[in-house]
């Protein structure tokens, strides 16, 4: 079976206009190192002088991610991320909104 379609190319989604694109990717980078670069990025296009942190260490995934001495918590979901959240969480994240019982 032959299908014409196929040689036309794929359809996907638009990148929404909020979206972040980084000026530097690296397809094999960790979720949380591609964060980081686009809270980088977008602290300097935006000249804003807030602290990220922890300075010597964050790149590390076992280290709480710091915005203006605020903690961030990165959830990622789609291609290469560990666990998606299309099959709903699991562990001790999903206790957090439950209500006991």
């Amino acid at each position: 079976m032959t299908d014409s379609s196929l040689d036309q190319g794929l359809e996907a989604f638009a990148i929404p206009t909020e979206a972040i694109v980084l000026a530097d990717q690296r397809p094999d980078a960790q979720p949380r190192t591609l964060v980081v670069a686009a809270l980088r990025q977008e602290l300097q296009r935006r000249r804003l002088a807030l602290p990220l942190g922890p300075e010597t260490d964050l790149d590390n995934p076992e280290r709480l991610l710091l915005l203006n001495r605020v903690a961030v918590q990165i959830v990622t979901a789609g291609p290469g991320s560990p666990a998606p959240l299309a099959g709903g969480l699991s562990g001790p994240a999903a206790a957090c909104g439950s209500t006991g019982g």
